[in-house]
């Protein structure tokens, strides 16, 4: 089937009249085959553990971020505050933005605001024409195109970036891999956050957070009732090491022809159907972080939140603002506690905050 073919069938879902349609084949990964295990520990030959550039040892927990260049000097430092320093984390970087640039300034600039930083790398976003070159590699571009979406732009979608985004997502993975390569164990954790986030109080201790699930920071806007099934809040997450393929490797999953993508997807809707397939569990704790407001670059629902939102505040979504500043407190002066707590369904994670 051509692409102009697909783009029809993409068209006609769109506005619920089925004039043409195809048949695809769409392979699905296996869960324990994607999902293998990292390198075993103490393997022979291997160095030290890594140490961070304050002397600490981050044997357990790497943040990583897989970003377009957009934070703040403000931002960062409540990202360093409440994120990086309280779980004593190395931090691996992959970024895009100036086409002009070579990367440096960049580096210096995340270096400067995380002094554990371990590695950067600058990943320019390619071409439209480049992105599709790799999908056709698995032959499944056709079927990409016609089944359109937000999760598959811009192949799909000219307004979207949601490709160029797991692209680096994929490779800070390899490059915190490669970095286990120079230690005598694996991380133990790999936490993933954007770095346009306003943090307002510490993130859950790891300890808490049972390494059988992906952990999700959980928001007001993203919705209480979110699962697996339905889509997964992809701002940030906590997961445990043998999860990782299933939370950074959607890129892997999607040039390999065995993405389990749907008509129309957002990114949230895609991550959701991976983990649903890939039968991963879910936790859920209730957000201590949401989106800034983006008046200095483009982003989505930009107009609509500029008409209902004074410009002295920093998040994006004022139903967020309001939860998260009711807690945040609490948490910052130790009031309120962590406290895990097990959901009814069986099948998802929960912690909640407790009066101390």
């Amino acid at each position: 089937m051509d692409p102009e073919t697909a783009r029809r069938v993409h068209y006609y879902n769109q506005d619920g009249r089925y004039r043409h349609y195809a048949v695809f084949e769409q392979r699905l990964p296996h869960h324990e085959a994607f999902l293998a295990p990292p390198a075993a520990e103490g393997a022979l030959g291997v160095p030290g553990p890594a140490l961070s550039a304050d002397g600490n040892n981050n044997s357990d927990v790497a943040v990583l971020f897989a970003v377009n260049r957009r934070f703040s000097r403000r931002t960062a430092a409540a990202i360093s505050q409440f994120l990086v320093r309280p779980l004593r984390a190395a931090v691996f970087a992959a970024m895009s933005g100036d086409p002009v640039s070579d990367g440096s300034a960049e580096r210096v600039a995340m270096q400067t605001a995380f002094p554990s930083l371990l590695d950067f790398v600058w990943m320019p976003d390619i071409s439209p024409d480049e992105l599709e070159l790799e999908l056709r590699k698995s032959g499944s571009l056709p079927l990409y195109q016609a089944l359109g979406g937000v999760a598959l732009g811009p192949v799909s979608s000219g307004g979207s970036s949601s490709l160029q985004a797991l692209r680096k997502l994929q490779a800070v993975l390899d490059v915190a891999t490669k970095h286990e390569a120079h230690r005598r164990q694996p991380w133990k954790w790999l936490v993933f956050s954007r770095t346009d986030l306003v943090w307002v109080a510490p993130h859950p201790p790891i300890s808490l957070l049972d390494p059988r699930a992906i952990w999700i920071s959980n928001t007001t806007y993203t919705g209480l009732a979110v699962t697996r099934y339905a889509g997964l809040n992809d701002w940030h997450a906590a997961v445990p090491r043998s999860l990782a393929n299933a939370y950074f490797g959607r890129w892997s999953l999607i040039i390999s022809g065995q993405v389990p993508c749907k008509p129309g997807q957002e990114p949230e809707e895609l991550l959701g159907s991976i983990i649903h397939v890939l039968e991963v569990p879910v936790g859920l704790f209730p957000a201590v972080a949401s989106l800034e407001r983006c008046d200095s670059w483009n982003c989505a629902w930009k107009g609509w939140y500029d008409d209902r939102r004074n410009a002295t505040h920093r998040f994006r979504f004022h139903s967020d603002e309001e939860d998260i500043l009711s807690y945040a407190p609490g948490l910052r002066s130790g009031a309120l506690t962590w406290a895990s707590a097990r959901d009814g369904s069986g099948d998802l994670f929960r912690l909640r905050l407790l009066s101390s």
